[in-house]
């Protein structure tokens, strides 16, 4: 399996930062991790009850962070228009979830994946499955593990919801230009919302009732893809509701 080229517009796309360079030991712990089998079960998390608790309150805090910032810049700009609000709303919703299933069609082709991020030791992860094919993985700031082009894609369209929501909040911090309008999407009201200027040309569909994304389409190299991803709430632990 190759590791995909920075230079790929597809590598960098859910990672547009560039890591700074790891030493032989970090590395290899990384790619140990990437290695290792994904956990099952309630124990195989590696997290503490602790841990998820100041995960959440942090992704509160970050969103209300979000949302301020906004606020400060419509007092002293004016007013920033719906787009960057909604896709603030949109991240923090995003990081509530852990797991999506996804039907995806890539020029002509469908087909069923499913994404499932978890914590090993400090590394998170996503894992990505298309069919029966292998799985595709995202260690941390690391690029995606890939073998080609079509398996990018298929990254990018699975709709994760921690590396989208990242992508999400880097194209905003960036001040990128929105492309924004109401439209419907079988009957129902979403908004579509892309950037003018991201790595790549990807279209968000955003339900407005719920603030996540409905449908997700990808342009580039002549093909188009699309998927509908469905976001599945975590099961809480047993000490949850204790």
């Amino acid at each position: 399996m190759r590791r995909a080229s920075p230079d790929d517009a597809f590598a960098v796309a859910l990672r547009p930062r560039v890591p700074a360079r790891l030493s032989e030991r970090e590395s290899a712990s990384r790619e140990e991790v990437a290695r290792r089998p994904e956990p099952h079960g309630a124990d195989g998390d590696g997290m503490s009850g602790a841990g998820i608790r100041t995960l959440l309150v942090a992704t509160a805090t970050l969103t209300a962070i979000v949302a301020a910032a906004f606020a400060l810049q419509a007092v002293a700009l004016g007013r920033p228009g719906p787009a960057p609000l909604i896709l603030a709303r949109t991240v923090g919703k995003l990081d509530a979830f852990d797991e999506a299933q996804t039907t995806m069609t890539i020029a002509g082709d469908p087909r069923v994946a499913t994404c499932d991020q978890h914590w090993n030791e400090h590394l998170r992860v996503a894992v990505v499955r298309v069919g029966h094919g292998p799985a595709i993985r995202e260690v941390a700031d690391d690029p995606i593990d890939a073998h080609d082009k079509r398996e990018l894609d298929e990254f990018v369209l699975a709709g994760c919801p921690r590396p989208l929501s990242d992508w999400i909040g880097t194209q905003l911090g960036r001040g990128e230009p929105i492309i924004f309008r109401h439209a419907r999407l079988d009957g129902v009201p979403v908004y579509e919302i892309r950037f003018r200027r991201a790595p790549y040309d990807l279209q968000i569909d955003v339900s407005r009732a719920e603030s996540l994304p409905v449908r997700l389409t990808l342009r580039g190299g002549g093909i188009i893809g699309t998927s509908t991803p469905t976001y599945i709430r975590p099961v809480p632990p047993v000490w949850w509701s204790q």
